[in-house]
């Protein structure tokens, strides 16, 4: 039979299989664990036995003694570690006493309360778990994937830096000083220390502001330690490149297939490390992408100049110790020579001036041996210097104190060992000299010109040439399609570039000849050469040592011809004519590689020739010759139309229609420097060109010169008889911001603005700012031609306001009577109009008013508002009739008040001031 038991901590009650009697059970309610006693104990509830008969009247029982009480033992006491839940455990296990088990007995409907013998008491041993490890991130309120990644961050900074330190010192060429060395190294150190700073300082708080902005937006919670959570997420794309740049192969394909999976794997970071939804990471995943790529592009530009700037101070300081350092060892070498010692030196076996022992003296030193040593290291030193790009005078001026000494000497020295070596580097060093070139002109350059050839143009080359233009006495012809230089209008100086250039051009120029002495070019192909070229005012050509002079006439002139390569490695040729007392120049070169350019200069240069008698020159910078290319520099060509305007004017009006944008332009700019009266009427046919800059131009300039003619109302007719749709507008709103200053220009526009509201312009585009100009400008004829169109019924609302709007202007009966027809259908529109039309509203306000007293229809009370809100505007004495009516009138409450209103502003507006007494 079932058993029943009930829990004897929260009393619920149980039904349990008659086998469990004894056995420890727990409540599924509280967890508690007891004994299911069986009946007739008190550790539980049994089933009931058969109904018994009533019971007897109760008798009272005889005092008995108290039962005793066995008290538990105490329990021990739980440190501040002790796990609370190990009771239970142990309770489980059977190895503590079970709880109190006295209560309550039920059996059936009759109840007996019995006392439950004393449980003997279980000793048992507490025992409390092993204290459990904190995770410390988690203390920090960090995920388990930020420290890793930070982690990462820094030793892949580390390697980088250890990389690139190898670097500076693998890289280093033999001879490079250590202190040279060591400046490359803290520049490493700098670069990489600061890009690690703005890493925490620049992207990471970018990083949280695009969280940030996100949790605002999706309306989530940022968790803590929000900042180190960031740093994460923005090293995760750092790790992931340097890791692949370190660790993977030069492998563009796997590269390329790592970045873009960082996309991927900044997601996951970024959703894992703030714990996000799919949702809220995509946003925020969104403006950390943004965020991130502004930060690293700050922080690598930042990083890039502090760098820059560290490699600066660390160059600069290891060249100053480098300096100091050399500077100090000649020191010591002279004073070695001279025989003295440097400050503070101290020979041995002399007492310091701290006392103590003194050192035993040293052997004595040879003066003579000393000074032979001084001078053959002075004599290896210099003849180790490098003297490819010296001349032979400065090195003999560089050499005469050494050689002083040397034959000074040579006497007290001769019998010593270290002469012999001493007197074959000297030498040595004397044949070097002498084999070296010289630094004097070349003498055959003080000698006329021999000539070989003469430089003549072929007969079927010149067909490829320009027309001749005029340089001093000269004439030339310049290659067809080359480019003038125009920012050298220096009459001394001309020079040209081809069609298509990539480096080649050729100039022509004209030279004093500051020495008369010389009659041919000096051909310099060593740099120290130069000094002595200006020193005594020679002409001269730097070209290497392959260049190649030939000797002839050109244009009746001795003449030199120079072909090889500069000191820039541009291929050049160069003719040298001499004049008298110039040099006539003219240098072909070339960067590039095109031959064809390159040989059609050298043959302009072969046309050279002297101006005949009585012939005219021709200026190539005259301005019908350089007009047509102020596009490409408007800057030059300007300058030189405006050194003559009389013949600019007509070539710049005919550029203000050029099909080029730049041209017309830079034409447009110079209108006020070269257009006259005369030239005038011709441009004010441009004040309407499609061009705004050029339209602009002309405007500006006709205001300037015809003031009283072109004022702002002739330049807004100018756009309103155009087609352009959005300038036509523009006039129109122009319009209704001015006054009209005659009839007959109020007329004029009138008519414009009624054709366009009439036609509906622009497709209705231009009505309205046409209908508001209109109210302003109104026409003796704009009532007669719109008040008709009104009459329609069935007009379309945005018509019918435009030309409730255009015809307000009007100020007549007519017109009054005929917008006063709208009220009940656009009272909101018609009021405003007809109280802008003044005092001819109000009879036509007054009637109608009398008309819509009695309207009980939808549209009396709006007509009865209208007028009497007209009327509070423009009405005058002989409204107070209709409005005090309209006042008494209780069935319109609105109108009522408003009529109240409107009597008490027409009593103030028609008062008379008070007069003061006399």
């Amino acid at each position: 039979m079932p058993l029943l038991v009930q829990c004897v901590n929260c009393q619920r009650r149980y039904s349990l299989d008659e086998k469990s009697a004894g056995k420890k059970v727990k409540c599924k309610e509280c967890g508690t664990v007891f004994v299911a006693q069986a009946a007739g104990q008190s550790a539980g509830l049994t089933s009931a036995p058969p109904a018994s008969p009533p019971p007897a009247a109760p008798r009272v029982a005889p005092r008995t003694a108290a039962p005793t009480i066995q008290t538990p033992p105490p329990r021990p006491r739980m440190e501040e570690n002790d796990d609370p839940f190990a009771a239970m455990s142990l309770l489980e296990a059977g190895t503590a006493p079970p709880p109190e088990t006295s209560g309550p007995m039920y059996s059936g409907a009759a109840m007996s309360v019995r006392q439950a013998p004393a449980a003997p008491a279980t000793p048992y041993t507490f025992a409390p778990p092993p204290r459990k490890r904190t995770n410390t991130t988690k203390s920090l309120g960090l995920d388990s994937l930020t420290p890793i990644l930070l982690l990462c961050f820094f030793v892949g900074l580390a390697v980088v830096l250890y990389m690139g330190l190898t670097h500076v010192t693998d890289k280093a060429e033999p001879g490079t000083h250590p202190l040279e060395i060591k400046a490359a190294k803290n520049a490493v150190w700098i670069m990489v220390i600061t890009f690690a700073v703005s890493h925490f300082v620049i992207v990471a708080p970018l990083v949280l502001l695009a969280v940030f902005i996100a949790s605002k937006i999706m309306k989530f919670e940022l968790p803590g330690a929000g900042y180190m959570r960031a740093a994460g997420v923005g090293a995760l794309p750092l790790v992931v490149l340097l890791g692949s740049d370190i660790l993977l192969p030069a492998n563009m394909a796997l590269r390329l297939i790592l970045l873009v999976s960082i996309l991927a794997l900044a997601f996951y970071a970024l959703k894992n490390i703030f714990e996000l939804m799919i949702g809220e990471a995509l946003v925020a995943y969104g403006f950390t992408c943004v965020f991130f790529v502004v930060g690293i592009v700050v922080s690598i530009t930042m990083s890039g100049i502090v760098a820059a700037a560290g490699i600066v101070q660390s160059t600069a300081d290891a060249q100053r110790a480098i300096n100091a350092e050399q500077e100090q060892k000649r020191d010591q070498e002279l004073a070695d020579l001279r025989g003295s010692r440097p400050p503070g030196y101290r020979p041995s076996g002399t007492p310091s001036s701290g006392g103590g022992a003194t050192e035993p003296p040293p052997p004595p030193v040879d003066p003579m041996e000393t000074r032979a040593q001084s001078l053959q290291r002075r004599l290896e030193a210099f003849d180790a210097r490098n003297l490819d790009n010296a001349g032979r005078e400065s090195v003999e001026r560089d050499f005469a104190t050494l050689r002083a000494e040397v034959a000074s000497a040579t006497g007290p020295l001769r019998a010593r060992p270290e002469w012999g070596s001493i007197d074959q580097l000297h030498k040595s060093i004397l044949q070097k000299i002498n084999a070296l070139p010289t630094e004097q002109p070349d003498p055959q350059i003080f000698k006329p010109v021999v000539a070989d050839t003469e430089f003549a143009p072929p007969a079927n080359g010149v067909a490829a040439l320009g027309e001749e233009v005029s340089f001093g006495k000269y004439f030339i012809r310049p290659a067809a399609d080359a480019r003038m230089d125009l920012r050298t209008s220096n009459p001394s100086r001309y020079q040209w570039t081809a069609g298509q250039s990539r480096g080649e051009s050729f100039s022509l120029s004209s030279v004093p000849r500051k020495n008369d002495r010389q009659l041919r070019p000096w051909l310099l192909t060593r740099p120290f050469q130069r000094t002595a070229a200006e020193r005594d005012g020679l002409y001269y050509v730097e070209a290497n040592a392959n260049a190649k002079s030939t000797y002839g006439t050109l244009g009746g002139l001795p003449a030199t011809k120079l072909e090889g390569e500069s000191a820039l490695g541009q291929r050049f040729v160069e003719y040298i004519l001499l004049d008298g007392s110039n040099w006539i120049v003219m240098r072909s070169q070339s960067r590039g590689d095109d031959l064809q350019a390159y040989d059609l200069f050298d043959l302009s240069a072969r046309t050279l020739r002297p101006q005949r008698a009585g012939e005219p020159p021709v200026d190539p910078f005259a301005p019908e010759r350089v007009a047509d290319r102020i596009g490409e520099d408007a800057e030059a060509v300007s300058a030189i139309l405006r050194k003559n305007p009389v013949v600019a004017e007509p070539i710049v009006i005919r550029l203000l229609s050029s099909a080029d944008m730049r041209t017309r332009r830079a034409a447009a700019d110079l209108l006020p420097f070269v257009i006259s009266d005369k030239g005038l009427p011709q441009v004010e046919s441009m004040a309407s060109h499609a061009d705004d800059h050029v339209a602009g131009a002309v405007r500006a300039l006709l205001k300037k010169m015809k003031p009283g003619a072109f004022d702002e109302v002739a330049e807004v007719l100018l756009d309103m008889k155009g087609t352009d749709t959005f300038k036509r507008k523009a006039a129109f709103e122009r319009l209704a911001k001015m006054s009209p200053p005659n009839d007959k220009r109020r007329n004029e526009v009138a008519t414009i603005l009624e054709d366009t509201i009439i036609q509906e312009k622009g497709f209705g585009f231009e009505a309205e700012a046409a209908a508001n100009a209109l109210a302003a400008w109104p026409g003796d004829k704009t009532s007669a031609r719109l008040a008709p169109l009104l009459n329609d019924p069935k007009l379309f609302p945005s018509r019918r306001d435009n030309l409730l709007t255009a015809i307000s202007g009007s100020k007549d009966k007519l017109t009054v009577n005929i917008v006063m027809k709208w009220m009940p259908l656009a009272p909101e529109k018609v009021t405003p109009i007809l109280i802008r039309m003044g005092p001819i509203a109000e009879d036509e306000a007054i009637r109608q008013l009398n008309i819509y007293f009695t309207n009980n229809t939808e549209d009396g009370p709006k007509v009865r508002a209208g007028c009497v809100a007209i009327l509070t505007e423009v009405g005058s004495m002989k409204s107070m009739e209709v409005l005090g009516r309209a006042s008494r009138d209780k069935r319109d409450v609105v109108t009522q008040e408003a009529a109240k209103q409107a009597i008490d502003n027409i009593k103030a507006r028609t008062a008379k001031p008070a007069t003061k007494p006399g």
